[in-house]
């Protein structure tokens, strides 16, 4: 989560010294909410990988 915020800042810094993004406080709420969504969902996605892997039976070992 904080690496999605520090990239969120990083991000808006430079839209707006590109472009008209940060003109609209709609568009930036908006983006930082989908943001915050995504981020939860693939913080979500990694914690269900991580304990499936953790209570997955372990493979004999080949010789």
């Amino acid at each position: 989560l904080v690496i999605s915020v520090v990239g969120l800042v990083l991000t808006t810094q430079a839209a707006a010294q590109n472009s008209t993004f940060t003109n609209s406080p709609a568009l930036v709420l908006s983006g930082a909410a989908i943001g915050a969504v995504v981020g939860f969902v693939m913080y979500r996605w990694g914690q269900d990988l991580e304990l499936r892997a953790a209570a997955a039976k372990p493979e004999p070992v080949k010789k």
